[in-house]
């Protein structure tokens, strides 16, 4: 039997199941249910269903369950036993599964599988189904996107679909057309938010999702569920708007409130008007190909390293990497310098021992090494050095950097590039701002612990209001940067005045950017929507006037 992170299996708490039925059970007022379960897994949502879906509805129902795994699909076969309910039970890959028949409820938690660990025919099995209602024809990342949409195909045209769905629905960028086909779909879709920590197992977020075909109040709604054993739930957007089409992690935000933001997001440049950003260096293993200085020393490596930064948590703290800093990691016995060894490299015996100490980690045979010609040659190394650097995970706030050590990096960061001769020192003052603040948070994507990731497109797509400074603007800017423990308000109070200087936002609109941040903030750190602008007034806000 293949483990749990092979098969996707993480199955369903009982109260996320029952929460699930019971909402369900107040929505449905007909007694012709035709129920599919496409991941029975070990038939949680059977349990579920018998207890809380009323006995006139559910007696009469016909269920069909699918399981890939017999031992699974024999445990929920037997929770309905001598229940005087017709079902019908499959031993199949849903992927696979193949039916006439319309459902007019689909129920489960599909299985969490990444690309990676799918096999080739399942594969193209969930390519293909994406691809039946004209999805793009590139693979997928996740099996559960090709559940999704396959459920779809069997649903009657007032038929309900009801799934626990990764958080990533909400806001990577791989499950945006999923997002899109949706709306398209269904009349109404309906998002619970629900506390990971009911799924202990997996380090994300988990959302309830139901989607109704036909239903008189349209659009898409989100809740926020406060006691899931009592199904007490509050509204948290109820107009059904998006930010620009980006993500639906917007579901904080009040109308106005996305309604700024969408007039600032449309008004506003992006990064990409002024740099082009890459992919920092992929070496294929750190640990081997990045050394330090005593390393360097005892094999002989000298006329073959670059300076290179290994970890964001090198330059923490900082706006701008120095010469200065660079030694000190050095000094430190940090790994602080990339192995580049080229076809016209001289192999010494010293190099050669090294090597063989790689090949003894078995390093050649790692997948990114074992792709290229001489295992050891690291390809794509650009001789121009970045300016700028931007890594690509952050905790408290995204990380924009000088590279005035003029450093190469890994792709923890992404090595920025302008466009034009511009002043990076102005486009990094500028970059730390709360209107990129928030919509680092809204096009992000959010890992536990706070953590927020941007990929090179979402990095590309952060508006940014642009003030030119001068030099010495930016060292007092740094100097107050570095040395506060709270870099939040520190950002929120320089970015108002670069605004006011711009004249392009007013004191209240200003003061509803702050109130957006604080909740997209204190949801990312579960630390409650109002900390940081109650902080911040505390701070700026004297006698009805802006500091």
């Amino acid at each position: 039997m293949q483990d749990k992170k092979q098969k996707g299996a993480y199955y369903t708490p009982k109260i996320i199941s029952d929460f699930m039925v019971r909402y369900l059970s107040n929505i449905i007022n007909r007694n012709d249910l035709d129920i599919l379960e496409p991941s029975v897994g070990d038939g949680v949502f059977i349990e579920s269903l018998i207890e809380y879906l009323p006995k006139g509805n559910f007696n009469k129902a016909n269920i069909t369950l699918v399981e890939i795994e017999e031992s699974e699909l024999k445990k929920a076969e037997k929770k309905l036993h001598n229940k005087n309910i017709n079902y019908k039970t499959v031993l199949e890959d849903f992927l696979k599964f193949n039916t006439k028949k319309k459902f007019s409820l689909i129920i489960g938690n599909p299985p969490y599988i990444k690309k990676s660990l799918l096999n080739e025919e399942q594969k193209i099995l969930a390519k293909k189904i994406h691809q039946e209602l004209g999805l793009s024809k590139r693979e997928i990342n996740n099996i559960w996107t090709a559940f999704v949409i396959k459920s779809v195909l069997y649903l009657t045209d007032d038929g309900i679909l009801s799934f626990v769905l990764p958080a990533d629905f909400l806001q990577v960028k791989y499950s945006e057309e999923i997002r899109m086909l949706l709306e398209n779909i269904f009349a109404r879709l309906d998002v619970f938010i629900i506390d990971n920590t009911l799924f202990p197992e997996i380090d994300q977020r988990v959302v309830l999702l139901f989607a109704y075909k036909k239903n008189n109040k349209k659009g898409v709604y989100f809740y926020k569920i406060k006691d899931i054993n009592n199904n007490l739930y509050k509204e948290i957007s109820s107009n059904g708007l998006t930010i620009s089409n980006l993500k639906w992690n917007h579901y904080l935000l009040e109308t106005n409130e996305i309604n700024l933001l969408n007039k600032i997001y449309s008004e506003l440049p992006k990064i990409n008007d002024f740099v082009t950003s890459n992919t920092g260096i992929v070496t294929g293993a750190n640990n081997y190909f990045i050394v330090n200085k005593e390393k360097v020393e005892k094999y002989n490596l000298h006329k073959n390293i670059l300076p290179i930064v290994q970890k964001g948590s090198f330059v923490n703290g900082k706006i701008s990497f120095e010469e200065n800093d660079f030694k000190n990691l050095v000094a430190n016995g940090q790994p602080t310098y990339l192995l580049n060894l080229k076809d016209s490299s001289k192999i010494n015996l010293k190099i050669e021992k090294y090597l063989r100490i790689g090949e003894e980690l078995e390093i050649p045979y790692r997948y990114k090494c074992s792709q290229r010609t001489k295992w050891y040659i690291i390809p794509n190394i650009k001789k121009k050095i970045p300016e700028l650097l931007f890594y690509k995970r952050s905790h408290l706030i995204p990380k924009l950097i000088l590279n005035n050590a003029k450093t190469y990096v890994t792709d923890a960061a992404y090595e920025i590039y302008p466009i034009e001769d511009f002043d990076k020192y102005s486009f990094v003052y500028s970059f730390y701002n709360i209107i990129t603040l928030i919509f680092a948070e809204l096009l992000g994507r959010k890992y536990g612990g706070g953590v927020l990731e941007l990929t090179p497109n979402e990095f590309k797509k952060l508006p940014i209001l642009f003030n030119n400074i001068s030099i010495k603007e930016f060292k007092l800017f740094e100097k107050e940067f570095q040395n506060t423990d709270n870099k939040i308000q520190t950002l929120i109070g320089k970015s108002y005045i670069g605004n006011l200087n711009q004249k392009y936002l007013s004191e209240n609109e200003f003061d509803s950017l702050v109130q957006i941040y604080s909740k997209l903030n204190g949801e990312r750190f579960n630390t409650g929507a109002n900390i940081v602008y109650k902080q911040w007034r505390a701070k700026y806000y004297i006698l009805n006037k802006y500091v």
